[in-house]
């Protein structure tokens, strides 16, 4: 009944707006752990969980290296597991086919879990560690193949062009030809086998540009994926920023530790990312008030920042049940213009959603979420104009029956309350020269929502 009841309204009333319950940082079997259910089983616990769209999640590229120098890249040990671009992004992209045909009432958006960057630290007689490997990215929205071989994260030349001057080693050609035919056989034996040394340690002539062996984690390697997504129009956010699981060192091989530490940072990182995941990890240092999701919207609002910052709500699914989560353990209430992949895609990469966590059974609906001003409005994710006084008005339901409410204006929360819910209210503000505001609420131990932000221009 759920897909005859889609499939008319996507024939009747195409371009109808739709409020559809989304799913994120969802895996399947394309990604490296092995144990994430197929695409068609998680299909079905969306579909008979009243989800309306999917957006994946898989691991982008899953390659590890470590090798010994001056020849690190000849003399090494890899490991590399299953992934989007080491199986052929072509494969992944045909499954999603197929289960779009198969579901036509859900919305499958294809993405990816990137790791820009990794990097090594210990030796191989005391033991090593590799750092930052979790520090992972999403990035979404991608509908064909050469899409994903050229992007820019580790273990996957292809997202690195390719340098003329790897080729260098070639001049020596020559020179060993010349000594060969004077009949220094020795010598130009040995500078032919120099030459062939230099250039398998330069294959496949697409150089990772970042040290892996470095003392500190650089920024680049992040800024540089979010602005490739930027560049072609994908959603790119930052995937569970406070994560604990990876703070201390975990046995991942024999004498071989992986670590990865709080990256809270990653707004100012990569300005070109739309967000991070607020919810399942994310809500405990990045949202407070004044917090470092503030301090990125407040450098949107003065200019500093190319992009605003979302807050998204994120599961890491590979199977049911597996961690304790579940296919609706968290999700996001989206505002699309319609029932499609790219009014979705449009949609999350605007702010026109909430994100939405669950507790004990009890969840908090954002009926009503609106700035006005002289007969305009603005609702998520959008701007209003306006030189005097504002109101911002919202309204929240739901079953949970109460709530701590926190409007929260340029990172300082301006009104609080603890209330019964259904509850709505009006906000009236100041002229300003520019600010936003953005809705917090909580209730339980572990249920929230959180409203994207309202902006306003006031006068300059």
């Amino acid at each position: 009944m759920r897909k005859i009841i889609a499939l008319l309204l996507l024939v009747c009333c195409p371009c109808g707006a739709a409020e559809l319950k989304t799913v994120a940082h969802v895996h399947t079997q394309f990604s490296a752990d092995g144990d994430a259910q197929p695409l068609g089983k998680t299909l079905e616990l969306a579909s008979a969980a009243g989800i309306d769209a999917v957006v994946l999640a898989d691991d982008a590229a899953a390659c590890m290296e470590y090798g010994l120098p001056p020849l690190r890249r000849l003399l090494k040990a890899s490991v590399s597991r299953k992934s989007v671009t080491g199986g052929g992004p072509s494969a992944f992209l045909e499954e999603i086919a197929a289960q779009r045909a198969k579901f036509p009432d859900i919305i499958i958006i294809p993405g990816v879990e990137a790791a820009a960057y990794y990097r090594w630290s210990g030796n191989i007689i005391q033991g090593l560690t590799v750092n930052d490997w979790h520090r992972h990215m999403a990035v979404a929205g991608m509908e064909k193949a050469e899409l994903y071989r050229r992007l820019p994260v580790s273990g996957n030349p292809g997202g690195f062009p390719f340098r003329v001057w790897t080729l260098l080693p070639l001049l020596m050609v020559l020179p060993a030809w010349l000594l060969w035919r004077r009949g220094a056989r020795k010598a130009a034996v040995a500078i032919a086998l120099a030459c062939a040394v230099l250039l398998a340690q330069l294959w496949p002539f697409r150089p990772y540009p970042y040290d892996i062996y470095a003392g500190r984690t650089p920024d680049a390697p992040y800024a540089a994926l979010a602005e490739y997504a930027d560049r072609n129009g994908f959603l790119c956010f930052w995937h569970h920023p406070e994560a604990p699981n990876w703070r201390t060192p975990a046995r991942i091989a024999p004498r071989v530790s992986a670590q990865t530490g709080l990256y809270t940072d990653c707004l100012e990182i990569a300005p070109y990312t739309l967000g991070f995941g607020a919810f399942m990890e994310g809500n405990k240092y990045m949202t407070v008030a004044g917090g470092p999701w503030d301090r990125a919207l407040l450098a949107f609002v003065e200019g500093r920042r190319p992009r605003p910052a979302w807050a998204f709500a994120e599961l890491d699914y590979h199977r049911q049940g597996k961690d304790g989560t579940c296919i609706d353990t968290n999700y996001m209430m989206v505002r699309a213009e319609n029932r499609s992949p790219a009014a979705t895609l449009a949609a999350l990469k605007e702010g026109k959603f909430y994100p939405v966590q669950p507790d004990g059974g009890e969840a908090l609906r954002l009926d009503n979420w609106q700035a006005s001003c002289g007969g305009r409005t603005a609702q998520s994710g959008q701007k209003l104009n306006c030189g005097g006084r504002h109101e911002i008005a919202f309204a929240l339901s739901g079953n949970a029956p109460r709530a701590h409410i926190r409007l929260i204006r340029n990172g300082t929360v301006v009104f609080e309350t603890e209330a019964a819910i259904p509850y709505s209210h009006e906000f009236h503000g100041a002229a300003e020269k520019s600010s936003y505001y953005r809705l917090a609420a909580s209730h339980r131990a572990n249920g929230a929502l959180l409203s994207n932000p309202i902006f306003i221009e006031g006068q300059q």
